[in-house]
């Protein structure tokens, strides 16, 4: 089982201050009245669920994947967590030169910031640790990715997006912050981390000693925001969840609360009950739009932010796919292009795709910005929208250069007529998937 659900959280992944009435947190309480038993129950259905996950893919297309991709994706998720908790000792360092802070480096543009909650200053472009978690085509040294920690800082992407299960991305943001690896500019970045639990009974222990091993990780002493994920709506031990989270606000080891993959319903309702949510993470992109159906309109009107992933669709928005013949699930390196090329497909063929990708380049090439920049643009320029996630193999390549660019970009209304026109001609995939995060539960 353990594997199992190793397997299902690295494959699928990818916030208010203030005092909390104890009338509230009791509500939440009363509202947990599935058994244990019905927490067992849906653990099977989490089995289920991990066939779905490298690809998410609908269940009723699971039988065209073969089992065995699943269980090579296990092995290599399993064997990089063990290492990451150091079962096998074989931690050796290949060192790495510190980061050098350049004082004379290209300033961000104020529009290259916005605020979380009640004051948290975050980057709108943040950098993504799920490539951390393994299977990502690289394997992560701690010395190098903690050093390029501190080059994504120094160049003014200071907001980090990570989770209790990427790896060891938690116990990096710890040597960032404090030891012989930290940097003087950890004090000024912004670590958002999630806790991902199973489905099961959840009580104020496993809430307090999850939060606690998150901090210790992270060499910290509060969340900057703590993002929570939740896998079975039907198993109402998640309104248990938020209460214990909301207790750990008061006690102030966590700053913001956030959701990840909470559909617009169910984010709404935990909202209407008074719980803090300044922020939930979705898919959304070019080709994934459908937080316009109804979590942009309901976020607007609740301040709710969104942190979005999948923008760049695991890098298929990019000019390296432009004019390239479709490829081979096999021949895919690592889990986001893996997670991404179905989507690809139910949204409308490798044929719309490339049209898609040939109308995001003409509109690159009269700004003078790459492909990526005009997809990450897009994004950002959509109501609601706070930040979006863009993930970064540390210590071995980034696009921080290019990236800013995105800041100094404007898209003019044909550019945007241009993209809606090769949008109308796609399948919308709330018809695939439901609402956000329906990709990761079942349907029906």
């Amino acid at each position: 089982m353990a594997s199992t659900y190793i397997l299902i959280l690295l494959a699928l992944l990818g916030v208010g201050n203030g005092y909390i009435s104890r009338t509230t947190s009791y509500r939440l309480r009363n509202q947990a009245l599935n058994t244990q038993e019905d927490a067992e129950n849906s653990n099977e259905e989490v089995d289920r669920l991990a066939w779905i996950a490298t690809s998410s893919i609908p269940p009723k297309t699971i039988s065209s994947y073969t089992k065995s991709k699943v269980i090579a994706t296990a092995s290599n998720v399993i064997a990089s967590t063990i290492t990451s908790l150091g079962i096998n000792g074989n931690s050796a360092a290949y060192g790495s030169d510190e980061a050098v802070i350049n004082k004379d480096k290209i300033k961000m543009p104020n529009s290259a910031y916005t605020t979380l909650g009640e004051g948290t200053k975050m980057c709108r472009i943040l950098n993504g640790m799920w490539q951390l978690s393994g299977y990502h085509g690289y394997e992560p040294n701690k010395e190098n990715a903690v050093a390029a920690m501190s080059k994504c800082a120094n160049e003014g992407y200071s907001t980090f997006d990570l989770a209790d299960i990427y790896g060891p991305a938690e116990d990096y943001v710890g040597s960032f912050c404090k030891g012989r690896l930290a940097s003087p500019l950890a004090k000024d970045c912004q670590f958002f981390t999630k806790w991902v639990p199973r489905p099961q009974e959840i009580t104020r222990r496993i809430v307090t000693e999850n939060i606690d091993k998150s901090l210790l990780r992270m060499n910290s002493e509060r969340l900057d925001l703590l993002q929570f994920h939740w896998w079975d709506y039907n198993n109402k031990y998640y309104y248990n969840a938020m209460a214990e989270l909301m207790h750990l606000q008061q006690d102030d080891k966590i700053l913001n609360i956030g959701l990840t993959n909470f559909d617009t319903d169910h984010m709404v309702d935990l909202i209407e009950q008074n719980v803090p949510i300044v922020s939930n993470q979705v898919a959304f992109s070019v080709l994934d739009t459908r937080p316009l159906q109804k979590m942009v309109i309901a976020s607007e009107e609740k301040g709710v932010k969104l942190l979005v992933y999948g923008s760049l669709l695991g890098g298929f928005l990019s000019s390296e796919w432009l004019g390239k013949p479709a490829p081979n699930m096999d021949s895919l390196t690592n889990v986001s292009l893996r997670k991404y090329l179905p989507w690809i497909y139910y949204w409308g063929g490798w044929t719309l795709f490339q049209e898609l990708l040939l109308v995001l380049n003409t509109i690159a090439q009269k700004h003078s910005v790459s492909l990526s920049n005009v997809a990450l643009k897009w994004v950002l320029d959509q109501p609601a929208v706070g930040g979006a996630i863009v993930g970064i193999r540390l210590g071995l390549k980034d696009h921080l250069s290019d990236n800013l660019n995105v800041f100094n970009l404007s898209l003019d209304s044909d550019d945007l007529a241009a993209i809606e026109a090769v949008q109308k001609k796609s399948k919308n995939l709330i018809n695939v998937f439901g609402d956000c995060g329906g990709e990761y539960r079942k349907r029906g």
